[in-house]
C-alpha cells in the first residue's frame, strides 16, 4: 500500500512540475506580448487556458483519491492537503496570466511608456519559478525567498501606479489607456501575492506549519514559530 502511495505522490510531483511549465511559458508569451507588442504571442498565450485547466483538474482527482482511499496521516497528509490548496493558487495564477494576454492586445498602439514594467514583470516570473521550484522540492528556504521578495513586486506596483496618474494629469485623454496598463499591473501584483500563497503551502506541506496559522492571541506567526496542525 505503501508503495501505491509513493507512485502516486510522483505522479502528483509530475503534474504539478507541467502545471508549472505551462505557467512560466505562459507567462513569457504575456510579457513579450506586453513589452513587445508581440500580437502572435498574445494570441498563443489566450488559446492555452484549457490544458492548465485538466492539469487542475488531474492532480484534485489523485489528491482526493489518496485521501479516500489511503488514509494519509501527519507529514502524508499535510503535503496532499498542501497541494489541493497550491494548485488552486497555481489555477489563479493561470487565469490572471491569460487576462495579461487579453490585455496586451487590447493595448496595441500604447502611447504611455511605463517605467518600470520590465522589473516588475521579471521580479514576478522570479517569484513563480521560485515558487514552483520550492513546492517540488519542498524547499522552505526558497520558499521564505519567494515570501521575502513580494515587498519588491509591490513597490513596483506603488510607483507605477502614480507614474500612471502623473500621466493622466497632463493628458487626461490617456486616461483609457491608463486603466488597461493599471489592471495589468494589477494582475501582476495579485500573480506575486499567489506566488506567495503556493510558497506560504510548500511550508505546510513539508512541515504541517503555516506561515500565517492564527496565534490564539490574534496576529500571525512568524517564520518558524508555528505548531503542526
Amino acid at each position: 500500500m505503501r508503495k501505491e502511495f509513493l507512485l502516486r505522490l510522483k505522479k502528483i510531483d509530475e503534474l504539478v512540475l507541467k502545471m508549472g511549465a505551462w505557467i512560466e511559458e505562459t507567462f513569457a508569451l504575456a510579457r513579450e506580448a506586453l513589452l513587445a507588442g508581440d500580437k502572435t504571442a498574445a494570441e498563443e498565450a489566450v488559446t492555452r487556458d484549457e490544458e492548465l485547466y485538466q492539469t487542475e483538474r488531474d492532480i484534485e482527482i489523485l489528491c482526493m483519491h489518496l485521501l479516500l482511499t489511503q488514509q494519509p496521516v501527519a507529514r502524508d497528509l499535510y503535503l496532499v492537503a498542501g497541494t489541493l490548496k497550491m494548485i488552486t493558487d497555481l489555477g489563479r495564477i493561470g487565469a490572471q496570466i491569460v487576462d495579461l494576454a487579453k490585455y496586451a492586445m487590447i493595448l496595441k498602439k500604447p502611447r504611455i511608456k511605463i517605467k518600470k514594467l520590465d522589473h516588475m514583470m521579471e521580479q514576478t516570473g522570479i517569484m513563480l519559478n521560485r515558487s514552483i521550484k520550492a513546492f517540488v522540492e519542498k524547499d522552505e528556504v526558497l520558499a521564505n525567498s519567494v515570501i521575502d521578495n513580494d515587498e519588491r513586486v509591490d513597490k513596483y506596483f506603488i510607483k507605477i501606479r502614480e507614474h500612471l496618474a502623473e500621466q493622466v494629469e497632463k493628458s487626461p485623454d490617456l486616461a483609457t489607456e491608463s486603466l488597461s496598463w493599471l489592471m495589468v499591473i494589477k494582475y501582476l501584483e495579485r500573480i506575486a501575492d499567489h506566488a506567495c500563497n503556493v510558497a506560504e503551502w510548500t511550508i505546510f506541506a513539508a512541515t504541517g506549519r503555516h506561515r500565517h496559522t492564527p496565534r490564539p492571541g490574534g496576529g500571525a506567526l512568524p517564520p518558524g514559530d508555528g505548531k503542526p496542525l
